[in-house]
């Protein structure tokens, strides 16, 4: 049946609940929607995604922008749609045994923190020297499992699945400004993935991307692509407009060589060259 729309994302995401709008518009159409959770942890789901779209067996999948891995033209795919952008900012969950409303950052001197990468341990020590940062290849749930059990004093998590989240144990959440705490390229965005050639999911997706959206993350995301693939987990971008529509972006990046923390900012009234300014400021031998 042509109406039904079979559509993939990685479980435990709950990415419905950031995309309804874009998903009723569609069942607004007269689509069915039909969704497939995949089971994989988050670093095997994107290739599972791809595999499924590939072979059919669904007409595209959702991602959150920040978690896809780079898409090629071998790769035979397109990002056909992007959600509106949700809370692009990371967020401190802290177990209320270590919050600390005083302390810098709201977290007790001597706490360990887990994050998800070498940057962001070196933007969070860089706020708060007194903390113990503990780098984990753990995904979201994983870390909310984590924390839930008592067995770590805080995590990092995006605020966009952090306000969502279920907590068994009580939490504090510190949220933390996006000009501090650089967010990963694309945070708080969702992406839709499907075939290239598949003209006909393309102009359905078409309807619903959020074009002002694109203007930002693909300055953050080509900031992120510029850097040689094995650096790429060491930066981190993010870029907004004013009211005055001027575009502002901002990087850092970690050189694992050098042991150095570098920053960068550039505003101008163009999206036009502003991601390789920033790369050329950040990545320099």
């Amino acid at each position: 049946m042509d109406k039904i729309l079979n559509i993939a994302y990685a479980k435990g995401q709950n990415l419905e609940a950031f995309v309804s709008k874009h998903l009723t518009q569609l069942a607004d159409l007269g689509y069915e929607i039909v969704i497939i959770p995949i089971e994989e942890p988050t670093n095997e789901s994107t290739q599972k995604a791809f595999s499924m779209i590939k072979n059919g067996k669904v007409d595209f999948a959702i991602f959150h922008l920040s978690d896809l891995h780079p898409i090629y033209p071998a790769d035979d795919l397109i990002i056909a749609a992007l959600s509106e952008r949700h809370d692009a900012q990371d967020c401190l969950v802290i177990n209320e045994d270590c919050y600390g409303p005083s302390e810098e950052l709201r977290l007790k001197a001597g706490s360990t923190v887990h994050v998800s990468s070498i940057i962001q341990s070196e933007q969070l020590k860089k706020l708060n020297p007194s903390i113990n940062v503990v780098i984990s290849n753990k995904d979201i749930q994983e870390n909310i499992d984590l924390l839930n059990s008592g067995s770590v004093n805080a995590v990092i998590l995006p605020k966009v699945f952090a306000d969502k989240a279920i907590f068994t144990t009580p939490v504090k959440l510190v949220n933390l400004h996006p000009k501090e705490m650089i967010p990963a390229p694309g945070q708080g965005t969702f992406g839709f993935v499907t075939l290239t050639e598949n003209i006909k999911i393309r102009r359905i997706l078409k309807p619903i991307h959020e074009k002002e959206t694109a203007e930002m993350t693909n300055v953050e995301r080509t900031i992120k692509h510029l850097i040689p693939e094995n650096s790429q987990p060491n930066i981190v971008a993010y870029c907004y407009k004013d009211k005055s529509s001027n575009f502002h972006a901002l990087g850092s990046f970690y050189n694992t060589e050098t042991s150095t923390l570098r920053f960068a900012s550039h505003s101008q009234s163009t999206s036009n060259g502003l991601a390789e300014i920033i790369f050329n400021s950040l990545y320099h031998k």
